[in-house]
């Protein structure tokens, strides 16, 4: 099973207990990645988003607000 397959509540625990992890922005939605950007930061973890050029300039900013400090994003 890869990352991709993991259900969201999945990835959210795994956030909030410190792990960092990589997504591709096309397999979740923009609520999703945003929370995921959340838990990552309340985890003091770090997420990677790839895909990310495919997001607008707004999606974009809006997500790093969530995760401040602790979103990457990869083309």
């Amino acid at each position: 099973m890869s990352f991709s397959d993991k259900t969201q509540d999945n990835l959210e625990e795994i956030l909030s207990f410190g792990a960092s992890l990589e997504v591709h922005a096309s397999k979740r939605t923009f609520d999703q990645l945003c929370s995921l950007a959340s838990y990552a930061k309340s985890g003091k973890s770090r997420i990677t988003i790839h895909g990310a050029s495919a997001l607008s300039q707004v999606a974009l900013c809006e997500i790093a607000a969530f995760g401040t400090g602790h979103v990457t994003f990869k083309d």
